[in-house]
């Protein structure tokens, strides 16, 4: 009787490269921000939960769409003025469209954080005094939104040069860019937390202990941050 033999074939089969992977979670992150938009009317807690949550998903969604589109990609928070509802609530992931200094482009809508929660801003560049909050527990890795003329709209969404102490007529600030393959130019913090509007022009962020965030890596990672103490051990190289 003669042994039977066994042909080997080859699978067809092979995994996902890095970048591929990158997409399929950057796409997914931006699907579950828009849905997180819909806890904005829970208890203070939930809200602000549901608040990091929509930074963890918009941080993945921006690296996701830099590797998409092989160019640089941010997240971008509005700061335009005090006294509307976007200010520090509104963010938007926007890509490089060209090679100019900052000219981008808007990828999908902008999502608002639940009702009652702001980005804690950063102290520099200043966009909103903050009182009795250590240097640890602001955002960091901010900057000013430059472009290399007076004005550019992509997809309706404005950006402009945002002067020193007063605002343009559409101002965001930008975090650390993900770069096409998923890293950053920095590490950096984004802290959120609950506020209340006292006037028609004022917020008001009272309670530095009361704070959620995400610290991301050079290699574009985000991390959870959920007790306001572990921000004060916290690092950050810019």
């Amino acid at each position: 009787m003669k042994p039977r033999r066994f042909s080997m074939q080859r699978s067809n089969y092979r995994g996902f490269t890095l970048i591929e992977l990158l997409v399929v979670i950057g796409l997914i992150s931006l699907l579950a921000a828009g849905i997180g938009i819909s806890m904005r009317n829970g208890n203070p807690t939930s809200a602000l939960r549901a608040g990091q949550g929509s930074l963890v998903s918009l941080l993945s969604g921006a690296r996701g769409q830099a590797a998409l589109n092989q160019s640089d990609a941010m997240i971008v928070v509005d700061v335009t003025n005090a006294g509307n509802d976007d200010f520090l609530r509104s963010l938007q992931v926007v890509v490089r469209a060209g090679s100019g200094l900052d000219e981008w482009r808007a990828v999908g809508d902008p999502i608002m954080l639940p009702q009652g929660i702001y980005v804690v801003p950063p102290s520099s560049p200043a966009v909103l005094t903050l009182t009795g909050w250590s240097a640890n527990r602001q955002s960091k890795g901010f900057q000013p939104l430059a472009t290399s003329l007076a004005e550019r709209s992509y997809d309706a969404v404005n950006y402009q040069y945002y002067p020193t102490g007063a605002f343009a007529s559409k101002t965001y600030l930008k975090f650390q860019v993900f770069s096409s393959l998923g890293k950053t130019t920095g590490e950096g913090t984004i802290l959120v937390t609950s506020g209340r509007r006292t006037d028609a022009t004022t917020i008001t962020l009272d309670n530095p202990d009361f704070i959620r965030g995400v610290f991301v890596s050079r290699y574009g990672v985000p991390t959870l941050i959920n007790e306001a103490q572990t921000f004060d051990l916290v690092t950050v190289t810019p």
